[in-house]
């Protein structure tokens, strides 16, 4: 009970609402009483709001003793959890249907007679969280909480911790690694050590699943190994894990037990692979075997796989897994439900199943494998893997060529194995390789916060009270209302986002947040998986009309899993149609290994800035014609790998320069705004002179830019807005200078344009700011300041 997230078996479908109504019968008392739980006067615990009730209206004499012992408590705690379709099937055996009592009288049975501290302790047991009552807050304003907390200050109480002080010779969690059960683990402990040598893997109890380092990058993830002389890079692939175990009895017959990540048993929900585990490990007995088709395994096995969902011979996208579970699985996950999407989603699933992908054997023929070295390892198909020799030189240029093809491929990532390694090594642990876990190189999206909310299990982790904002409901646009002011904003809530901030970050954007005035509010998309936030602008930064558009959010999502655009099968029967050229396919070799130059030179740029190398050569097959052009919105490397044209002299407006340059390619100019086509003015030719001693021409179209105040209101500052391409506007100074070279090598600079609005009236403060920046970085790189004097 002390560990209560622990127990996998013992479900039971109870949450705060529902609890506060359960006590509120229990103990005839209001069920405003215990509403005030999560609200800003009160410590986010029910527990702790139970216990204060109980000793206002029910107290008890000091030292007061329960009649209840822990084995009833357990036992009532089962018979609670059997009214949980989720809960194990050997705890909802013990009490059938027709036996069940109703959750409130067992809820009464356990908390009449308890004293209040008692009474709160077992409330937190019931909601699998004891961390509000072993760590109880000290701040409770916001500011406080996330600034002046010290994080050396409380040590949390570990199960490893736990077992340990139990047991100091550590058995019982060697024993638990292999049989990822507290009550086996236990019983084991408490026997004598003559039984140290039966300590192995068991059929139908999990194996706790190793913990992996996340990498930021190919260095970092080689030195977590270091020392090994080979390693083994894997793939990752996107799906939900499943620990297989496969009894074999006597007679040849063959019972499979599932266990997901969180060592919950799983077997009901993931039926439909039950017959690919049989065929790949030949124990089908309904398909016809032929003369050299032998079983693969003769005892008992366990297996670790990942379930992704098939399409054809190509794992395709996560969310599949999900439909096909509900329209396969046996157990609850089924349930005999349909689907909560509409029939296209159901008619897109039909040419999909599932299917495993198997890497690694823990137990085979019930020997135990699970300390032996990795070299020894094994619809359904082996995982992919590369060898990485770490005794030759430059073992991460060969990671990095391996990640820049799976990332080209699409793939999630890889995962990284030390050959001399075994199963949950804590020397040698197993390292994830995943480009969001590299800063800066993830998708990165503009979009809106459309509310905030205290989190019970982000703000237990940081402990702070409820009166901190710790999740942020994103959004976008959907409608075009950066092209229409007079059009009524409507934003689509998207998914919500808890990680990414420092304490200090998240302290200012609760300030912000709690010093504007709140705006009232009156599908299918990609879901952003464990999204974190980057940064939060202010209003005078960016505002929520530079943010993406619900369609440049689609657009991203199917240039990040690999989609082609859904019209393209019609685009393409136009132009076959017409005689015009198909473009190919974002599967097309000609397309992926342009992926794959462009990830390899990006991670070339990661590794030059801590070791300053050279870049690594282009690929053999990629001659200087044939080498792929610069990627659109999002994917567009910042340095790109183009020499910056020399500048040509042109004509046009300008007035006269505010601030002579020093010496370096900038300078500091006031200067008119680009013709207004629609006003009859001449045509514009699309780029910028300036006719000074050292004349040149910008190009918009690879110019990058940057607005000191991007939601002016300015007339010549939008008409500069429309004249750049959007890809070309970025969000931050600190992204120009980066984009126009400062550090890269000058040969990879890109051109840079600074506009700033001269009738803002912190237009000085941006002034002297980028005159401070351009004098310490202008030698490398080549930026132009504009100052947009408004006609108002």
């Amino acid at each position: 009970m002390l560990f209560p997230e622990e127990d996998v078996d013992r479900k039971y479908d109870i949450q705060e609402v529902r609890m506060t109504q359960l006590l509120a019968q229990c103990f005839g008392i209001g069920g405003k009483a215990f509403e005030k739980w999560s609200l800003e006067e009160a410590s986010g615990c029910l527990g702790q709001e139970l216990r204060v009730v109980l000793e206002r209206f029910c107290p008890h004499p000091d030292g007061f003793i329960s009649p209840l012992s822990l084995a009833e408590v357990d036992k009532l705690l089962d018979e609670l959890a059997s009214k949980s379709a989720y809960s194990h099937h050997s705890i909802r055996s013990k009490y059938p249907i027709p036996c069940r009592r109703p959750r409130a009288a067992i809820i009464s049975a356990l908390f009449r007679h308890l004293s209040p501290e008692d009474a709160s302790v077992l409330t937190q047991v019931i909601l699998k969280d004891l961390r509000p009552l072993l760590y109880p807050l000290t701040e409770f304003h916001y500011t406080t909480a996330l600034i002046k907390f010290n994080t050396a200050s409380v040590r949390m109480l570990t199960k490893e911790h736990a077992m340990n002080t139990w047991d100091p010779s550590k058995r019982m969690s060697k024993f638990y690694r292999l049989r990822a059960s507290l009550t086996d683990a236990a019983a084991f402990a408490e026997q004598s050590s003559g039984a140290w040598h039966d300590i192995s893997p068991s059929i139908n109890l999990p194996v706790a699943i190793p913990k992996s380092e996340k990498a930021q990058g190919c260095d970092h993830a080689l030195g977590f190994l270091e020392g090994s002389e080979k390693v083994w890079a894997e793939t990752k692939y996107d799906g939900e894990r499943a620990q297989i175990h496969v009894e074999i009895k006597d007679d040849n017959s063959s019972h499979i037990t599932i266990f997901s990540k969180s060592r919950r048993d799983s077997t009901q929900d993931r039926h439909a692979v039950h017959h690919i585990i049989r065929r790949a490990l030949r124990l089908d007995s309904s398909t016809p075997s032929r003369e050299n088709d032998l079983p693969i395994v003769r005892k008992n096995v366990i297996l670790d796989a990942e379930m992704v969902a098939f399409k054809g011979d190509r794992i395709d996208e996560f969310w599949h897994i999900r439909e096909l579970i509900e329209t396969t699985a046996n157990g609850i996950r089924g349930n005999g439900r349909h689907s909560n999407f509409p029939i296209t989603y159901d008619e897109a699933n039909e040419r999909y199943s599932l299917g495993l992908v198997f890497f690694d054997v823990i137990y085979l023929d019930s020997v135990s494998l699970y300390y032996r070295p990795y070299v020894y390892p094994g619809k359904a198909k082996l995982a992919s893997r590369y060898l990485i020799d770490m005794t030759k030189s430059q073992p991460d240029m060969t990671l990095q060529q391996i990640f820049a093809d799976h990332i080209a491929s699409h793939q999630e990532g890889l995962v990284l194995k030390a050959e001399d390694s075994f199963y949950n090594d804590y020397r040698r642990p197993w390292v994830k390789l995943k480009r969001d876990y590299i800063p800066g190189y993830g998708d990165t999206l503009d979009l809106v916060i459309l509310g905030a909310s205290w989190e019970k299990i982000r703000g237990r982790s940081l402990r702070v009270p409820p009166t901190t904002f710790t999740t942020f409901y994103i959004g976008a646009l959907k409608n075009g209302l950066y092209m229409n002011d007079d059009i009524c904003p409507k934003f689509h809530m998207y998914f919500t986002a808890s990680y990414g901030l420092t304490r200090e970050k998240l302290e200012e954007v609760n300030f912000l947040i709690k010093n504007s005035d709140p705006i009232p509010y009156s599908l299918q998309h990609y879901e952003l998986r464990f999204p974190r936030i980057e940064k939060v602008y202010r209003p005078s930064e960016r505002n929520w009309k530079c943010t993406a558009s619900l369609e440049e959010l689609h657009k991203l999502a199917c240039s990040s899993i690999g989609r082609d655009r859904s019209d393209k099968d019609i685009k393409d029967w136009a132009n076959a149609l017409w005689g015009q050229q198909i473009s190919p396919s974002i599967h097309s070799p000609r397309k992926r290994k342009a992926r794959a130059y462009l990830w390899n030179a990006k991670l070339s740029l990661l590794g030059s800035k801590s070791n300053q190398r050279p870049m690594l050569a282009s690929y053999d097959a990629l001659s200087s014609e044939k080498r792929p052009r610069e990627p659109g919105t999002y994917a567009k490397l910042l340095t790109p790998k183009t020499n910056f044209s020399q500048p040509q002299t042109s004509r046009t407006q300008y007035s006269d320069a505010l601030l002579a340059s020093n010496g370096t390619q900038h300078a500091n100019l006031l200067l008119t705004p680009p013709f207004d086509q629609s006003s009859g003015h001449p045509k514009s030719s699309g780029a910028v002179a300036l006719t000074r001693d050292d004349s040149y021409e910008l190009s918009w179209t690879s110019t990058l830019a940057w607005f000191s105040s991007p939601g002016t209101k300015c007339p010549s500052c939008r008409l500069w807005r429309k004249k750049i391409p959007r890809e070309g506007r970025l969000h931050s100074l600190e992204s120009l200078l980066v984009g126009c070279g400062r550090t890269a090598e000058k040969a990879v600079q890109k051109p840079g344009v600074i506009i700033i609005d001269e009738s803002d009236e912190n237009a000085g403060k941006w002034r002297n700011k980028v005159i401070n920046i351009l004098r310490l970085h202008g030698s490398r790189v080549s930026i132009t300041v504009l100052g947009c004097q408004s006609s108002r």
